[in-house]
């Protein structure tokens, strides 16, 4: 009579003469598709993290949030001071003379939270901005525009 684990020649069997070493665990697969998942999930934060921090560095970001924090409409509407949110959307193509960017920027203060729209090219090196309006509970306020 054989026990279902039978220790013949030191070596440990199933019932059928299988080798319990070489049965693949559906715990063992299941780890392993977690830590794919998990790894394909942290490169894709890190590239949407870089691809943010690329954004909040460029001259276009950087002009726009001067403007915003010094102008009175919106300090009137937000308080001060004013924060920038983490979550920028949308895109800059930028070259050493010419470009355009198009930004939705998250910002806060004291009063309030909003979004900053901003719209912008490059000629001849410097950024024009043709939109930075910013929006609070609905309402557009224009910070800059064709001709300021």
């Amino acid at each position: 009579m054989s026990s279902p684990l039978d220790t013949e020649d030191n070596i440990v069997r199933l019932p059928g003469g299988i080798d319990p070493h070489t049965v693949r665990s559906p715990r063992n697969d299941l780890r392993a598709v977690t830590a794919v998942l998990l790894g394909i999930m942290l490169l894709i934060a890190g590239f949407a993290l870089g691809l943010m921090s690329l954004m909040r560095t460029s001259d276009v970001y950087v002009g726009a949030l001067a403007r915003v924090k010094a102008s009175p409409a919106a300090e009137a509407v937000l308080g001060s001071p004013i924060h920038e949110g983490y979550f920028i959307r949308g895109r800059i193509k930028s070259g050493t003379t010419t470009g355009r960017a198009m930004l939705h920027v998250p910002l806060s203060g004291p009063k309030g939270h909003g979004n900053l729209e901003i719209i912008a090219t490059k000629t001849g090196g410097e950024w024009h901005y043709s939109r930075l309006g910013l929006t609070v509970d609905g309402r557009m306020t224009e910070l800059a525009g064709p001709d300021r």
